[in-house]
């Protein structure tokens, strides 16, 4: 079969567009890996944040509890009262957000420690002069200690998985990095060198054509000296 200029032009639009519909492709899956890799970062990160929210909301009440102890401001019980309140929500907002895959017996151990501390936290409030006791005291304290310590782990957790997802990420990055780059340069590569072989054929086949047509004029030459 003879490869005619025509057919060349088709096999050169054909490779052209070959390739560039593949740099396409792994510039697409390559972008699509960066982007759930972030994502998987996004949602680590939103959960510890939920995580620090839910702590300095008991700590508030813990605060204002102490505070209503030393003194004698009741009003501020208002702050225990509302966390009290909302306590059930913020365990509920906890356990639906993304990053609570999982997590399960972290956070049923820190929904009833915070439960069982918010409690002794009214009891000592509803009796001001029993709350004065060190030992009661010492409760409240211990149980605040234990609630940051089973916050501080499930975050520790979190940590640990939001590394290995930047790790991934930086990864996609690179890869993303290399694709462009390389990809590009692959793509303007093959499309020059397709079409400095296109054009080479054309220009030879012209000179062909021309060479042809010369030919054929100077043969002509003798017959027309014959007929003067």
């Amino acid at each position: 079969m003879k490869f005619t200029i025509r057919r060349q032009i088709f096999a050169a639009f054909a490779i052209a567009l070959l390739a560039i519909t593949v740099f396409s492709d792994i510039s697409y899956v390559t972008v699509g890996r960066f982007k759930e890799s972030f994502q998987g970062g996004k949602v680590a990160r939103n959960f510890i944040d939920d995580l620090n929210a839910f702590h300095d909301s008991v700590m508030s009440a813990r605060d204002a509890q102490r505070s209503v102890l030393i003194s004698g401001d009741r009003a501020k019980l208002t702050i225990l009262e509302a966390v009290n309140s909302g306590l059930g929500g913020k365990i509920r907002a906890l356990r639906s957000a993304p990053g609570a895959i999982g997590r399960d017996a972290e956070l049923d151990r820190i929904e009833t420690l915070a439960r069982a501390l918010l409690s002794e936290l009214d009891a000592e409030a509803a009796d001001t002069k029993a709350a004065l006791g060190a030992a009661s005291v010492e409760r409240s304290s211990a149980g605040m200690e234990q609630l940051t310590t089973a916050i501080q782990q499930l975050k520790g957790l979190e940590f640990e998985e939001f590394e290995v997802v930047d790790q991934f990420t930086n990864s996609a990055a690179c890869n993303l990095e290399k694709v462009v780059l390389f990809g590009a340069l692959a793509v303007i590569f093959l499309v020059a060198l397709v079409g400095f072989i296109l054009a080479h054929n054309i220009l030879r086949t012209l000179s062909r054509l021309e060479g042809n047509t010369t030919s054929g004029f100077q043969s002509e030459i003798p017959r027309f000296n014959l007929l003067a």
